[in-house]
Formats: C-alpha cells, sequence, structure tokens
C-alpha cells in the first residue's frame, strides 16, 4: 500500500481533494496541511457550488494556497490527485472551464515562491479524499481537524502513519 509521504524538514504539505455531484451541480472541498512528522496543522472543508469536478478541484488548490498566504506559513507543497489540474498549472495553460480559476492560482503561485504544486496518485491523498466526501454528506464535524472522532476512522488511520 502506498501511504502519504511527509514533506522535507521547514516544509509543510497541503493535501486537497475533492467530490462533485453533477446532477446538483455541488461539490465539496477539502485542505488539509500536516507538516513533516504528519501533524495536522490547519483542515479546511467545505461545500460549493460547481459546474464539473475540474473546476471543483482547483478550487480547492485556490482554498489552500489563499489559506497558506493569509496565514503566512511559509514553505508549502500542494499535493492533488488530479493529473490535468497539475499540468495546466505548472504549464500555466488553460484548462476548459476552470480557466480563470487556474489563472488565479498561478497568479497565487507566482507570488509566493516557497510553494509547488506536485501530482500524486489518489492512494496517497486518502485523509484529504475522506475529508471531501464526510463535507459532501455533512458527517463532518467542525473540530475533525484537532480532535479526530472515533466515527472518522479514515482520520484516525492517516495520523498514525
Amino acid at each position: 500500500m502506498v501511504k502519504w509521504i511527509p514533506p522535507p524538514e521547514n516544509w509543510l504539505k497541503a493535501n486537497i481533494d475533492a467530490t462533485f455531484r453533477k446532477d446538483t451541480g455541488t461539490g465539496a472541498i477539502a485542505v488539509v496541511i500536516r507538516d513533516h512528522k504528519g501533524r495536522i496543522i490547519l483542515g479546511f472543508s467545505g461545500k460549493i457550488q460547481a459546474k464539473s469536478s475540474t473546476v471543483v478541484k482547483a478550487q480547492a488548490v485556490r482554498q489552500a494556497l489563499i489559506i497558506v498566504n493569509n496565514l503566512q506559513m511559509g514553505r508549502t507543497l500542494i499535493e492533488t490527485d488530479n493529473l490535468k489540474l497539475a499540468q495546466a498549472i505548472k504549464s500555466k495553460t488553460a484548462l476548459g472551464e476552470a480557466l480563470a480559476i487556474i489563472q488565479y492560482i498561478q497568479i497565487l503561485m507566482a507570488n509566493l515562491p516557497e510553494k509547488g504544486i506536485i501530482w500524486i496518485p489518489g492512494n496517497r491523498n486518502r485523509l484529504a479524499h475522506a475529508v471531501a466526501k464526510a463535507a459532501e454528506a455533512e458527517t463532518l464535524r467542525a473540530s475533525w481537524s484537532s480532535k479526530p472522532s472515533t466515527e472518522q476512522s479514515i482520520i484516525r488511520t492517516e495520523l498514525q502513519m
């Protein structure tokens, strides 16, 4: 089993994920920021309106960058399991319906030099995925990032790695 890999010392890692329901045009985004020891520094989740899964994941990346910038968190790697999105952001190319969001992400990345975005396989993004699914289902407690509950076994399992 491939597990989450911690960032280098003195760096943070923000894993993002999102869910999308085409029938309702709704989604949920998740941002989980951890340090090199795997400790959750900050967690964010929320429900949003969107037109596609790409747009929802792009909004999750944007939210991660906004958090990192506003809280002046310093060196941070952003991880996503959406290869097309990571490539579009890195290569500064358009990606259809997410064009405006990606342009905003690129501006944030340019203004935050100690940030990077990388693609990872989905099995290394399990915690962010679980948080997004729970946010969509509205089963996530407000304190999930500081006090993982017994119902949230994926969060506890990931924290023990």
